[in-house]
C-alpha cells in the first residue's frame, strides 16, 4: 500500500533487531549460534554437575529463568535477592549463573537474552557503530512498551541517541511480561 518508500521500513522484535545488528557487527571470523531454551537447560545441567550434589535433581527451568531475570535487569543474580533472604533456587542461580556465561563463551554460544544484551554493548562501547546504526535508525516505533525491560530500554535508548526520534505505544495496565522482567 505504500509503495517504494516501504523499502526504508524496518519491522522486527527486539530480539531480531538485536540477532541482525550482531550479524554485521560481530567481528569476522567469530562465529556464533543461539541457544535455545534445551540448549540453556543442558548447559545448566552440565554446570550442576560440576556442584557434584550427588542425586539431587533441580528444576533447570527455575534456574534459567532467574538468571534470565538477573541479564534483562542487568544485574547479577545474588544481587536480586539481598543475601539470606533469598531460597535455594536463587543461591542455585548466583552459583551457575558465571559459570553457564563462561560455558556459552567456550562455546561460541548466545542465549536468547545476549540478542539484546551483546548489541546494547556494542553500541554504548563503539562509537562508530553506533552512530551507522543510528543513522540507518532514524525514527524508531515501540508498540507495546509496557513489556520492555531494562536492556530493551537502554537498546532504544542507544539507537536514537540525543534526537530521540522515538515514539512508544503502551498501555501500563495491559503489562503481562513482569514474570519475564518486563519493567513499567
Amino acid at each position: 500500500l505504500v509503495g517504494p518508500p516501504a523499502k526504508d521500513v524496518w519491522i522486527s522484535t527486539f530480539h531480531a533487531l538485536g540477532g541482525e545488528i550482531m550479524r554485521r557487527e560481530m567481528p569476522r571470523g567469530r562465529p556464533f549460534v543461539i541457544y535455545d531454551a534445551a540448549d540453556c537447560a543442558g548447559v545448566v545441567k552440565e554446570c550442576l554437575r560440576e556442584r557434584n550434589d550427588g542425586d539431587k535433581r533441580y528444576d533447570t527451568g527455575a534456574i534459567i529463568a532467574r538468571i534470565s531475570h538477573a541479564k534483562n535487569a542487568m544485574t547479577s543474580p545474588d544481587a536480586l535477592v539481598p543475601e539470606g533472604e533469598g531460597n535455594e533456587y536463587d543461591d542455585l542461580a548466583a552459583w551457575v549463573f558465571p559459570r553457564y556465561e563462561a560455558a556459552l563463551q567456550r562455546l561460541h554460544a548466545l542465549d536468547f537474552d545476549d540478542l539484546i544484551l551483546w548489541p546494547l554493548k556494542r553500541l554504548q562501547e563503539d562509537a562508530g557503530a553506533r552512530e551507522a546504526w543510528r543513522q540507518r535508525i532514524r525514527f524508531m516505533l515501540v508498540d507495546e512498551f509496557q513489556d520492555t525491560n531494562r536492556a530493551q530500554l537502554l537498546l532504544v535508548k542507544a539507537l536514537v541517541g540525543e534526537a530521540g526520534n522515538v515514539f512508544c505505544v503502551g498501555d501500563d495496565d495491559q503489562s503481562i511480561y513482569g514474570w519475564r522482567g518486563a519493567d513499567i
